[in-house]
């Protein structure tokens, strides 16, 4: 995370100052953010560290929480945004990257990707190619190290299907058929994902007060793309290939991946003027 820039850091199984690479690099940025910009921050972990975080830090708060279930705390969190739409729709509408780029953001997401759902297709829980909806991709440049790999969207201007390439914007919540294929986009299966577990059962599995969870995600939601979720720690652990993948995810929900102020590429400065 961006701990110079953020307005809101979530550290989930890690704390500043504790862990990370460099720890003390992560250090003062962070104390820096906290005493002289006013950023806000919440640390999940088992245990109280040493660190930036502290019972009488101002800014930055400690929750104890189940071990190893981090991934759960990111998936309650999930849940609520999705259900409460506090999600950027904006930035997840968008189907490749120079639109994202185009539309302010520096990424974009696979949310509006279709993917079949579909038992009598032979490609069914993959994601839906050109062949599979009859669509024609561009002719490969004979000149280029590898192929580009293309994927199908539901346009949202012309409410048909089309390659990501050639869309600006998708469907984000499509469900139906194309080519006479079931398909839907892949934002409903992270809806899947959050909603097998009430906020009542994630709060019990990870042994932290549902107003908590929520109140998090609420704060997490309300810095546009100046906020990031990370954890190191909480990688180690037999869940914690799922628990970097749902961290990722929320980063996702708002925009915040290479952003100022959000998430920013390991080991990569950003230049501002």
């Amino acid at each position: 995370p961006d701990a110079l820039d953020a307005e809101y850091i979530l550290w989930l199984g890690t704390a500043p100052g504790t862990n990370g690479k460099s720890f003390q690099e992560i250090a003062r940025d962070t104390l820096i953010n906290l005493q002289e910009h006013g950023a806000k921050m919440d640390v999940f972990d088992p245990v109280l560290g040493n660190g930036c975080c502290t019972p009488g830090a101002k800014g930055i708060t400690w929750h104890p929480i189940k071990t190893a279930t981090n991934g759960q705390l990111a998936l309650g969190m999930t849940r609520w945004i999705i259900e409460n739409k506090a999600y950027n729709a904006d930035y997840l509408g968008f189907t490749n990257y120079k639109a994202a780029v185009a539309g302010g953001f520096a990424s974009y997401t696979g949310a509006t990707f279709l993917v079949i759902d579909d038992e009598s297709s032979a490609n069914n829980g993959k994601l839906m190619t050109a062949a599979d909806a009859g669509l024609t991709e561009p002719e490969a440049d004979p000149a280029a190290k590898t192929k580009p790999t293309y994927y199908v969207v539901m346009d949202a201007e012309k409410n048909e299907a089309a390659l990501n390439t050639d869309a600006e914007r998708g469907l984000i919540d499509f469900e139906g058929e194309v080519n006479g294929i079931k398909v839907r986009s892949a934002f409903l299966y992270l809806k899947d994902s959050a909603f097998s577990n009430t906020m009542d059962e994630y709060a019990k599995i990870c042994g932290v007060p549902r107003e908590t969870i929520e109140d998090v995600a609420r704060e997490f939601t309300s810095h546009g793309v100046k906020a990031a979720t990370t954890g190191l720690g909480s990688t180690a652990a037999a869940n914690g290939v799922s628990s970097m993948a749902a961290y990722t995810f929320l980063n996702a929900l708002i925009g915040s991946n290479q952003m100022l102020g959000g998430m920013v590429a390991r080991r990569i400065g950003a230049a501002t003027t």
